[in-house]
């Protein structure tokens, strides 16, 4: 064998040899679609049998407009069934009453629109004081969902607070506050904890909070997906829990007349006529005023709910 072809056996022998040595292993590329779960999920399905052995309870969401009352109403129910809006207006004209397992939820016309909003202060107050009716004519209240944007504590918020917690329930209902668009938190609830002197302060008191996301993740970058993923089956299982532990076993009933309110009432039809009608709901009374209405509109407005 000649020198040339000792050279060429050589050389094949050594790419043979190239072709399978062992190669390190390719990079992982991460799999932007695996989302760990946190099992907030299989949390939530207990929360939910434990939910469906209540009897059945009426659930008042309130909160100035645009806070994001509608959006927790579909996360707890897990279905878009309430209209949402990201504009600065209202997108809830009339209460609205949704059924979820044994719950009724009731999602309310919201107090606090921006100068030519959809509805007007009066007009909100009109509507709120309709759905008032219609809970003297049911069971009762068995609690309360106070919703708030993070931010600073606003006259609208008060103004809520005032007509659904100390007027129409007395105080006598639970409430516990839910804080919207605080999804960059790294501590749940540090917001409200650094901000509770605030609320004490103006004699907003709460039961319990917590903050949500109360949205999947709808629209935002892919690297963030899985975060709001989690952190919506977390926020669900929050608030049905809180929903759960807080809700009254016996519904409170929006108070009726006394004795002597009913004898005032027989008098109002006389007095009514000449324009002077005698209160039979000093505090909500009171509260209309406040808002801007004339003394014989609050006083009739306040005893209709007794008529």
């Amino acid at each position: 064998m000649g020198k040339f072809e000792v050279i060429v056996i050589a050389g094949v022998v050594l790419y043979v040899a190239y072709l399978y040595q062992p190669k390190p292993p390719l990079p992982v590329t991460p799999d932007l679609d695996f989302c760990p779960s946190e099992g907030f999920e299989e949390k939530t399905q207990d929360a939910l049998k434990l939910l469906r052995n209540d009897q059945e309870k009426n659930v008042i969401v309130f909160g100035e407009t645009g806070v994001g009352k509608s959006s927790l109403i579909n996360m707890i129910v897990d279905k878009q069934i309430a209209e949402t809006s990201d504009k600065a207006v209202g997108c809830t004209f009339e209460h609205q009453k949704y059924s979820f397992l044994n719950y009724n939820i009731f999602d309310t016309v919201g107090l606090g629109e921006p100068e030519g909003g959809t509805v007007s202060t009066k007009d909100a107050v009109g509507k709120l004081l309709e759905l008032i009716t219609v809970l003297k004519s049911s069971p009762g209240i068995n609690l309360l969902i106070l919703v708030m944007k993070k931010g600073r504590i606003t006259e609208s918020l008060k103004t809520n607070y005032e007509l659904f917690v100390n007027i129409m329930t007395e105080k006598k209902v639970p409430v516990f506050l839910v804080i919207t668009h605080a999804d960059g938190e790294k501590e749940k609830n540090k917001w409200y904890v650094d901000n509770v002197d605030h609320f004490r302060r103006h004699k907003a008191h709460f039961h319990d909070v917590t903050t949500v996301c109360a949205k999947k993740g709808e629209n935002v970058h892919k690297n963030m997906q899985c975060y709001f993923k989690n952190c919506y089956a977390e926020s669900r299982y929050n608030v049905l829990t809180l929903i759960k532990k807080y809700s009254l076993a016996e519904p409170y009933q929006i108070r009726g007349l006394t004795f002597s309110k009913r004898v005032a009432s027989m008098v109002n039809i006389i007095t009514d006529f000449f324009g002077y009608p005698r209160t039979l709901w000093e505090e909500l009374y009171e509260f209309l005023l406040d808002l801007g209405f004339s003394d014989v509109d609050a006083r009739r407005k306040s005893n209709a709910l007794f008529n």
